[in-house]
């Protein structure tokens, strides 16, 4: 079933948080037995039907994005946990030499095309949220208290500015992630005058062209308004001719 869902791993935790089955139950990281009652997307599915986490493995120490369902069998009810190896894609990132990342809803890095920002915060974690990462054990190994924030300062809208580069932040809707990409500084700012160049010979353009639709709507309301005249004019005339033909001899 795991393989056929494409999923890394495939577990059931009953309603206690104790895994009672796993595809991986003959390896020696077998999930069967260990105890992920701790873990959000267990409580998440338990409460709202379905949840979704993504973090270092408590027993593998392999990341992965978590998919959970509630299921009712016999009056009993437990977890389906589906587990997706999301490295791939950061693999590629690393090999297109992408400036790219994906932050948790904490702010903590998780998938990255650089080295050097996973599981760093993009900004300085509040106590109240490093204390939620340790009990969730999302970060398990990670020093995420002496980890360096990418920014000294959180962002102001969409766009930040970090150690010589410049990103662009958007939300990815439904999963509370963020994600980042960035370009050097330095090659945004050499490219910034050619920018500049363009912007204002679009500028000239895009007003070029308006200055000349708007004379052609004004020479076809002319027209309209001349054919207009010529037609009430005619009217006028050919009722004269009318009345002219019908009057008595």
């Amino acid at each position: 079933m795991a393989a056929h869902a494409g999923a890394a791993e495939l577990f059931l935790i009953n309603d206690r948080g104790l895994t009672i089955a796993a595809s991986n139950w003959a390896r020696y990281d077998s999930f069967v037995g260990q105890d992920y009652g701790l873990r959000p997307y267990f409580r998440q599915a338990l409460q709202r039907g379905r949840g979704q986490f993504y973090a270092i493995g408590v027993t593998t120490g392999v990341p992965g994005f978590f998919l959970s369902t509630r299921v009712t069998s016999g009056g009993q009810t437990g977890v389906v946990v589906g587990k997706l190896d999301l490295r791939p894609l950061q693999q590629t990132w690393r090999t297109a030499g992408a400036d790219v990342a994906l932050f948790d809803a904490a702010g903590v890095v998780f998938l990255s095309g650089r080295e050097d920002w996973l599981y760093r915060p993009l900004g300085p974690l509040p106590p109240e949220g490093l204390a939620e990462l340790t009990q969730t054990r999302a970060c398990d190994g990670i020093d995420l208290a002496g980890a360096r924030p990418l920014l000294g300062n959180p962002p102001l809208g969409a766009d930040t500015v970090g150690e010589g580069w410049i990103a662009r932040l958007s939300t990815l809707t439904g999963t509370g992630w963020r994600l980042i990409a960035a370009r050097p500084s330095a090659a945004i700012t050499g490219a910034a005058a050619g920018w500049a160049m363009a912007t204002a010979l679009l500028t000239l353009l895009v007003a070029g062209l308006y200055l000349a639709w708007d004379q052609r709507r004004q020479l076809v309301s002319l027209r309209l308004s001349q054919s207009e005249w010529l037609e009430a004019m005619v009217g006028a005339r050919t009722a004269d001719l009318a009345r002219e033909i019908e009057a008595p001899a």
